[in-house]
């Protein structure tokens, strides 16, 4: 993780203003120094933050050795061994730090340079000899970048929002869509941010700037051809795979750290880890709850125990009410989610411990889990009732069981895939009725809680999408929530600082596993059931034997109880521009029957992205934003 920078354009008079403003915007994201060059009517900026051996000797902005090309870059290229098997020889640039390999595939590729490297990585280029700015950010956007343009038609890129905005000397209006879909929780706009002015480069795209003209463009998608291959060959390709992409995330100048939680995808990195490195290079911790439902010891103990490695717990429960504000107050580019306050604990510790690089388990729900009971009905639908009727028995059922369920798994499906029918709409009908005597379901419902008028977006695909029931589906589903996710991290992360790397984002795993059919991704009728093919071997027998995780909802919503007193006392909820995104009423009255009774939490994730977005609104606000 670093920061970057670059303004181009009319900047003459205010450059020296200007070039602060950006330098200071991504200070937060380099602790190892900051440099900067000026090229003619563009400044370059970098704050350096070393997470690998070859980042501490490396030294940005990066001129070419011979052209008049310029790189200031936040990146960690993973296929470094095949990139030297095909530029060795072939160009000028010496190939030994993740820089000089950006800019020898620039030059021999130009700006196709995105389709050879592997990698989390956000940068910008300065052609000096063709005058373009070219920008990119790796598929899973995993490194954060925007982009904006000035009245003055200055251009302004870097690795956060605040800088972005204050370099490009824009008035800040916020973007209420934006903000409305986040209240939501719904799947928000790759190319959007909170401020209107702002544009965020959606992961998998790259940007061109000439003539003063930024052209926008898609380098990346899902794959869409269908890969028919039996279950143990997709477990065998996958676990080489998912092993791949964790010990490229484990090249590091200092100790790793992990995230274990005692789930699925945590313990499978840990036990990739310690496969690779053994468990005395990593320093591992997990959040615990004591007395609370949530709380996952048993889990985590089982994983210590399993894998011989040493797992710090961390009480959660006595984090410090203000660790909130004053982790989100680093930076404050997006709304915060209610694990803020939790997750910056375990990164504290991590660094205290000198570690900079954390491996999470992000993504693994995604990207490993199926839906199996939409499989039957796919194959029936493609003329394979014997198939279907196959892949329920192998769960595990009889014969007439196995009729049973198939018989409910169909008619289910058609339910939900008919909203027309007759028995659809009475079961709609029926939900509508309880709801509408449930004050819980009509007080926390997220129509309830937005300010009628807003902004009304395209409709986009949210973070319901767990279940997808085709390839496309689970791709579009993917690459909304678990991207979106993965930058709300980021920020926590970034507030340490210390970088923080996720195996299951890993691109080459991505596309083989959305090229498997549901079928083989839902194997054995169990959501997870190819993830237990893939690390059964690997994991504890207590976290194998899991159904279902823990539900968090009540310490989130603890912490978000903490910041919505915090804002009314600082009538935050009085504001305009609060007012004009979420229907305060409604919030307060929430607020007040969840303080009552904190089992409603379960339903009322809503409530906090409202909350969320008010206190976005106050503390950006405030901060100079």
């Amino acid at each position: 993780m670093s920061g970057f920078g670059l303004l181009a354009g009319a900047i003459k008079n205010s450059q020296t203003d200007r070039f602060r403003l950006l330098t200071e915007g991504i200070a937060a994201r380099g602790t190892d120094g900051l440099t900067s060059a000026v090229v003619g009517e563009v400044g370059l900026f970098h704050a350096k933050f070393a997470t690998t051996p070859e980042a501490e000797r490396e030294v940005q902005p990066r001129k070419h050795v011979s052209r008049s090309w310029w790189l200031v870059s936040d990146a960690r290229i993973d296929n470094r061994n095949e990139l030297s098997s095909i530029l060795v020889g072939k160009v000028e640039q010496p190939l030994d730090t993740d820089a000089d390999f950006l800019l020898a595939s620039y030059e021999r590729w130009g700006s196709g340079l995105v389709d050879h490297i592997v990698g989390d990585f956000g940068f910008a280029i300065w052609d000096d000899e063709s005058r373009t700015v070219i920008v990119a950010r790796d598929p899973m956007g995993i490194r954060p970048v925007f982009w904006a343009v000035g009245e003055d038609e200055s251009f302004v890129v870097s690795s956060t929002i605040s800088a972005t905005l204050k370099a490009s000397a824009l008035t800040a209006t916020p973007d209420l869509v934006y903000l409305a879909e986040h209240a939501e929780f719904e799947s928000i706009a790759t190319d959007r941010s909170p401020w209107a002015e702002v544009h965020r480069l959606p992961g998998g795209h790259i940007l061109t700037l000439q003539d003063g003209k930024p052209l926008v463009r898609r380098y990346w998608a899902p794959p869409l051809a269908s890969r028919d291959v039996s279950v143990d060959v997709a477990a065998a390709e996958i676990r080489r795979l998912f092993y791949q992409a964790v010990e490229c995330r484990l090249r590091s100048n200092t100790t790793v750290a992990i995230e274990v939680s005692g789930g699925f995808d945590s313990t499978s990195v840990a036990a990739a880890a310690v496969d690779l490195v053994g468990g005395r290079r990593l320093r591992a911790s997990g959040m615990v709850f004591p007395g609370m439902r949530c709380d996952e010891t048993e889990y985590i103990d089982a994983a210590s125990e399993h894998l011989g490695l040493h797992i710090r717990k961390i009480d959660a429960t006595a984090a410090a009410p203000f660790d909130f504000h004053a982790t989100v107050g680093v930076s404050l580019d997006v709304p915060p989610l209610p694990d803020t306050q939790y997750a910056s604990r375990m990164n504290q510790a991590a660094a205290a411990d000198g570690c900079r690089v954390v491996l999470t388990g992000l993504g693994g729900d995604q990207v490993l889990q199926g839906n199996p009971g939409a499989v039957p009905g796919i194959l029936v639908r493609a003329g394979h009732p014997i198939l279907a009727f196959s892949f329920v028995r192998s769960s595990g059922l009889s014969r007439l069981a196995s009729a049973r369920k198939l018989g409910r798994l169909i008619g289910r499906h058609a339910v939900r895939s008919q909203p027309n029918g007759w028995l659809a709409r009475s079961l709609a009908a029926s939900r509508g009725i309880r709801a509408k005597d449930s004050d819980e379901q009509a007080t926390y419902s997220a129509a309830a809680l937005l300010a009628v008028g807003r902004p009304v977006a395209p409709p986009r695909a949210g973070f319901t999408g767990i279940w997808a029931e085709t390839r496309e589906e689970r791709a579009a589903q993917y690459l909304g929530s678990a991207a979106w996710f993965v930058e709300l991290w980021d920020r926590t992360t970034a507030a340490v600082p210390i970088e923080s790397r996720h195996p299951f984002t890993d691109i080459r795993l991505v596309e083989y596993v959305l090229s498997l059919s549901e079928q083989v991704v839902a194997h054995g009728m169990d959501h997870r059931g190819l993830h237990r093919k893939v690390m059964g071997h690997s994991l504890p027998t207590a976290v194998l034997r899991r159904t279902s995780k823990a539900e968090f909802s009540e310490p989130w919503h603890r912490a978000a109880l903490v910041v919505a007193e915090l804002l009314e006392t600082q009538g935050a909820f009085d504001r305009p521009d609060v007012c004009a995104v979420i229907d305060v009423q409604a919030v307060r009255a929430a607020t007040t029957r969840i303080e009552e009774d904190l089992s409603l939490c379960e339903n009322t994730w809503p409530w906090w992205g409202a909350v969320s977005v008010a206190a976005w609104l106050s503390w950006a606000k405030d901060d100079g934003g």
